[in-house]
């Protein structure tokens, strides 16, 4: 996850992430320390780093 301006947020970068390896609608994007949404005032962008896959949708819930 970025900030607005692009800079990756602290927990939640690619080093952080656990890598998501399943085909399926449900899968829930974690981090090492959670898997919530930072909290902080302003917009978030997201980034996804794929590796000989397609993504088609996401959702935030």
């Amino acid at each position: 996850m970025l900030d607005a301006a692009g800079v990756p947020i602290p927990r939640y970068t690619l080093a952080d992430s656990t890598p998501i390896t399943t085909d399926n609608l449900d899968a829930t994007a974690t981090w090492e320390a959670t898997s919530t949404l930072p909290t902080g005032n302003g917009p978030i962008r997201l980034r996804f780093h794929l590796s000989a896959g397609d993504l088609y949708a996401y959702a935030i819930t």
